[in-house]
């Protein structure tokens, strides 16, 4: 039996069976093996600059993470990735509440075939070169990740709706925040080429620029209930979008 491949975000789940895609109610229960891309319910996500050894980073993280107020409870801290900066380091990381985390991993354990957790963020590090960045939209969640050679970029923004104008609000206001953290870096003249990918999201009205000036040139079909063969389908904007890719056409990080 070939495995599953399933996208946990925003608390819901997709599954992908070859040309497949469909929508779960809950979390499901596996017959054979599994690859689980999760954002952990959400769990924080950030880039954080901290100084001294990095084998210190989860505590350091967690520590400060509580006296912010964005966690307050004991969490699993997950680096992703860790990078010397002057005389400090950067440390992308994923702070899992506990309880959060021990129960999707039992979850993972009870099937009777393999079952691979991988974080979202990992993930989205993974697929990133220097000199590339991408942004992920999901319902009314963005973020941007960016690796430059000797830095890591990082935000996130959330829209209050998923109306056309809330989307491009935020939109330019995450590229505002990416930009002035792009403007601290040595590599501010580098070329940076982002592309974009859509989850659980409505496709694009029209090819063209957007408001918030990021290209969204394609439309992919959506999904229902029942499994759907992920074929494109250009100018279905009524639909939901799987994880299809739009290139942004961003060559310059000014």
């Amino acid at each position: 039996m070939s495995n599953i491949s399933l996208l946990h975000l925003d608390g819901q789940w997709l599954a992908f069976e070859g040309e497949y895609v469909r929508r779960l109610d809950s979390r499901p229960r596996l017959e054979q093996s599994a690859i689980v891309v999760t954002d952990f319910d959400s769990a924080v996500s950030q880039v954080i600059s901290l100084e001294g050894s990095p084998s210190h980073a989860p505590a350091l993280i967690e520590k400060r993470l509580r006296s912010e107020g964005l966690v307050d409870s004991e969490c699993k801290i997950l680096i992703h990735q860790s990078r010397t900066v002057g005389n400090g380091y950067q440390a992308l990381f994923t702070a899992v509440p506990l309880d959060r985390w021990q129960q999707l991993f039992a979850w993972g354990e009870s099937h009777r075939d393999h079952c691979l957790l991988m974080p979202l963020t990992g993930l989205l590090w993974r697929m990133l070169r220097p000199g590339r960045g991408l942004v992920l939209h999901s319902g009314r969640q963005f973020i941007f990740l960016a690796n430059l050679r000797n830095r890591i970029v990082h935000a996130t923004a959330l829209a209050f709706s998923e109306s056309d104008d809330d989307l491009a609000m935020t939109v330019a206001s995450m590229a505002t925040r990416a930009a002035r953290e792009l403007e601290a870096s040595d590599e501010i003249l580098e070329a940076l080429t982002v592309e974009w990918y859509g989850s659980l999201t409505r496709a694009p009205r029209q090819s063209g620029v957007s408001a918030a000036g990021v290209a969204a040139p394609a439309t992919t079909r959506g999904f229902d209930e029942e499994p759907t063969q992920r074929t494109p389908l250009a100018g279905d904007a009524g639909n939901l979008t799987y994880d299809g890719q739009f290139d942004a056409g961003i060559d310059d990080a000014a």
